[in-house]
């Protein structure tokens, strides 16, 4: 979340995406509202790395410390007079550091990431293959890039944990289905918040009601109002 005055500070991380792939600056927002909405509509297990500029650090910080999926937290400045300024929020656990360096900043990034990477490799239970897809890490990204792309050494990386996941969803979807009879439901809405070109909504027009095939897991929410907070004004999607 930046201010146009740090804005050419997040830039500069979001260049080496290239570089370091577990590194990933997907949401940019400059209100603060909207910021707070769309880290509260993510899931509670989701894991938030949040970088702010001093100005919002002094708005919200108050706010997204309390919120379960924020992990850490960055406060962004570009001076060290700005930075004596912001020093009593250091006792919030939550908060990372402060920095006015945005190279500081990112190898303190790639740390706390791989830090996750390696709870992974350590720790990942065949079981827990959802929980562990939804975490909000670099897996659920990773895995569904190599879908789309379609890469069969990266798929191939995938392969026992693609196996997990299909696993449980088949089981979860079985106990779905009957719940739905139980309750004698035929139709469920899900919502599914995507940047889509004008052809692709085209062709979705043109095929209501039949069936649409993706080569990538989907995350949806059946609460509209949830799926209105994500798309904002089509930005952020």
């Amino acid at each position: 979340m930046d201010s146009n005055k740090s804005l050419t500070y997040l830039n500069s991380i979001q260049k080496r995406h290239d570089t370091v792939h577990v590194i990933w600056l997907d949401e940019i927002f400059t209100n603060a509202d909207e910021c707070i909405a769309h880290i509260s509509s993510l899931n509670e297990i989701a894991k938030v790395f949040l970088i702010l500029s001093k100005y919002y650090a002094q708005t919200i910080i108050s706010f997204v410390c309390q919120l379960s999926q924020v992990t850490f937290i960055y406060v962004m400045c570009v001076s060290a007079l700005e930075r004596g300024g912001l020093s009593t929020f250091l006792s919030d656990d939550k908060i990372g550091r402060i920095f006015h360096d945005e190279n500081r900043l990112f190898l303190k990034l790639t740390h706390d990431v791989v830090r996750k990477i390696d709870d992974f490799d350590k720790n990942y239970d065949s079981t827990k293959a959802i929980w562990w897809y939804t975490r909000g890490s670099f897996l659920y990204r990773e895995l569904n890039k190599a879908l789309r792309t379609e890469k069969i050494e990266q798929l191939f990386m995938f392969r026992y944990f693609i196996s997990d996941l299909h696993t449980q969803l088949v089981q979860l979807h079985s106990d779905y289905v009957a719940l739905l009879q139980e309750y004698e439901l035929d139709v469920i809405m899900a919502y599914r918040v995507q940047t889509i070109t004008s052809d692709e909504f085209q062709k979705l027009e043109q095929n209501i009601g039949r069936f649409i095939s993706m080569n990538t897991f989907i995350s949806t929410t059946t609460d509209r109002d949830v799926a209105i907070i994500c798309a904002g004004d089509g930005s952020q999607c």
